[in-house]
């Protein structure tokens, strides 16, 4: 990632309080095969987030589940920002429907039910992967994890990028 000692996941925990204390209806899952709701607030301390992270997270990474969650819920999002390690994806191909698909397959889903909503994915690492669809307007991909990136999410949120 760039900076010494730091795991992806201390960096998706780090985002997280960012994300949390400048957005006070955002809503932290940790997901990797599975989704895990998180007792976090913006209150929380990132070394309380980086622990319940790595205790949960860790196995085969479906960066269509946040959508997928969302969807099924019912909750309608202005955003979703998935922060992961890029080590994915754990689910079927694109283009092989039902269930949970593809990530871009979730967004279309979602999108058919609520209407459009910005997705970005933040990957901590780079694998040579992508999950997002580039000819969707809507879908973000972001490689790796600076002081800049923040600025570029935000930029990215209100439709700058």
């Amino acid at each position: 990632m760039g900076i010494e000692g730091w795991t992806p996941i201390m960096a998706a925990g780090a985002m997280a309080l960012v994300t949390m204390a400048r957005e006070p209806n955002s809503h932290l899952i940790g997901f990797d095969s599975r989704v895990f709701e998180m007792n976090i607030t913006a209150r929380s301390r990132i070394d309380d987030i980086v622990k319940a992270l790595a205790s949960i997270c860790g196995g085969a990474t479906n960066t269509a589940l946040p959508v997928h969650y969302a969807r099924q819920k019912g909750m309608k999002v202005d955003a979703i920002v998935s922060y992961t390690d890029n080590e994915t994806w754990a689910g079927r191909a694109w283009g092989h429907g039902g269930g949970t698909g593809h990530v871009v397959e979730e967004v279309e889903k979602y999108t058919d039910k609520f209407g459009s909503f910005k997705y970005l994915n933040c990957a901590m690492t780079a694998t040579g992967t992508s999950d997002v669809d580039r000819k969707n307007p809507n879908m973000f991909e972001l490689v790796g994890m600076d002081s800049n990136t923040p600025r570029l999410i935000s930029e990215y949120m209100q439709g700058n990028l």
